[in-house]
């Protein structure tokens, strides 16, 4: 236990607020030798001299911000204190909380003496021992049931497992997600989707009634059964791509990939704390959302003709509900209506028929999500059945040699003759024809048949608009 670091993270606001308490999950992470850069500090009175304290001691303006009570908030890229006043007692407001290991407090004056001082009304420091996950009371779920998802991210965090009484509450509470905020819900599935072990918070969302409460076209998979190559039923199934691309992405799962798909997928970043990892994983969650709208039974086996497509649909429309924003939630839609095109390219492949054509087409229509339709693809091979699984490294061979010298080439393509040099040669004004001749310029460009600036203005003057 060693509170110490806490006093660190906050060392030029102690003046402020030495006559408060650190309380909540820093402190349980304290006491499991975990760093925790959100810091929670309760203190007498959050009155404008306190505050201005603050300011002035860290030289940033912070903001005041109401939930269930008031709280002042400053963040650098490295940390975030909340401050928020004690609700009527000290063990009023440890009782006010979620979860028993985080209804502990320490004051911070006893650690300034080096005598901390541990205030643990509901023995949550046993809890912690025990590892479990117990609510403060069934009423402290309804009266805030986003701590369902708060705790299956805790126990998912922190490798703990859930009391009854928290499985009970879970179950009995969940449909009251659907009244919250969805901003609330959606910064939670973030935090979920940047564990190790996000696949796992996943099922658990699923046994305890809470993921077709916040996606509830993912339901419909429960009445698909395994069919054809298929082994698992269809619910199972996403639940292990999204297990399979996590454990690529993360490198823990042993295959001959190009590493620079997946350090390509690392580096990009959509919003605060959401990187590609993120948008990776959540496209797996919903890659075959549109498949119980399009199942057909065809001489014995299902069909799921154009669920790629009607899976793009459906997901872009639950992820701009859940407040996504335009550009994740286009690209997951993309992603998932391409995500059959590696396995159609791969099947022409072992057939003797692919040509470089099919290849740059595929190129030009994922651009910079290639990396990502591909990873997603190696996982959703993966979690079709045991012998695909087993068979992964001769389709990774073939992305690798077929499909990766081609994106490299795309990457690095510089097009002979820009939208207005087309324009100046037709002698034409802007419009839709110019992208479309300039994409197919640099088809042809990727493909090797045109080579020079000279070949491609003479392309340019046979083109017929």
């Amino acid at each position: 236990m060693n509170f110490r670091k806490l006093l660190i993270l906050i060392k030029d606001i102690v003046p402020c607020v030495k006559d408060g308490y650190f309380v909540g999950g820093c402190v349980r992470d304290a006491i499991l030798d975990i760093t925790n850069k959100d810091i929670d500090i309760i203190v007498p009175d959050l009155d404008p001299e306190r505050i201005e304290c603050v300011r002035e001691k860290t030289g940033k303006n912070g903001f005041l911000y109401k939930r269930e009570k008031v709280v002042f908030t400053i963040e650098n890229s490295s940390r975030r204190i909340d401050i928020s006043e004690i609700q009527e007692t000290l063990e009023q407001d440890l009782k006010s909380r979620d979860f028993t290991i985080n209804a502990i407090a320490v004051e911070i004056k006893s650690i300034i003496k080096n005598k901390p001082l541990i205030i643990d009304p509901l023995n949550g420091l046993n809890d912690i021992k025990r590892k479990i996950i117990k609510p403060i009371n069934e009423n402290s779920i309804k009266k805030d049931p986003v701590r369902i998802l708060r705790g299956i991210r805790i126990k998912n965090k922190l490798h703990f497992k859930y009391d009854e009484t928290f499985k009970v509450a879970s179950e009995k509470y969940s449909n009251l997600l659907k009244k919250e905020p969805v901003e609330r819900i959606r910064e939670e599935i973030v935090k979920i989707l940047k564990l190790p072990a996000s696949y796992s918070a996943f099922h658990d969302m699923k046994e305890l009634n809470v993921l077709y409460v916040i996606f509830p076209e993912l339901k419909k998979q429960e009445t698909i059964p395994p069919s054809g190559l298929h082994q698992y039923p269809l619910i199972i199934h996403t639940l292990k791509a999204v297990e399979k691309v996590t454990l690529l992405i993360d490198e823990k799962f042993t295959t001959n990939i190009d590493k620079n798909l997946i350090k390509v997928v690392k580096e990009a970043t959509y919003f605060k704390e959401f990187t590609g990892r993120e948008l990776l994983i959540l496209t797996a969650l919903l890659h075959d959302i549109g498949k119980p709208f399009t199942v057909k039974e065809k001489n014995g086996k299902l069909t799921f003709y154009n669920h790629d497509k009607i899976g793009a649909y459906l997901s872009q429309d639950r992820l701009f509900y859940l407040g996504f924003g335009k550009k994740v939630s286009q690209n997951i839609s993309k992603i998932i209506k391409l995500h059959l095109r590696p396995f159609f390219l791969y099947q022409l492949y072992k057939n003797g028929k692919l040509s470089n054509r099919a290849i740059v087409k595929f190129i030009f229509d994922s651009e910079d999500l290639f990396p990502y339709v591909i990873l997603h693809s190696i996982a959703d091979f993966c979690a079709t059945c045991e012998k695909m699984e087993k068979g992964v490294k001769s389709y990774t061979c073939f992305i690798n040699t077929r499909l990766v010298p081609f994106f490299e080439k795309f990457r690095n393509l510089k097009p002979f003759l820009s939208g207005k040099d087309i324009m100046n040669i037709l002698k034409v004004e802007s419009g839709k024809d110019i992208g479309r001749i300039k994409k197919k310029l640099m088809e042809l460009q990727l493909l090797g048949k045109i080579n020079s600036r000279e070949e491609a203005e003479k392309f340019i003057k046979g083109f017929s608009l």
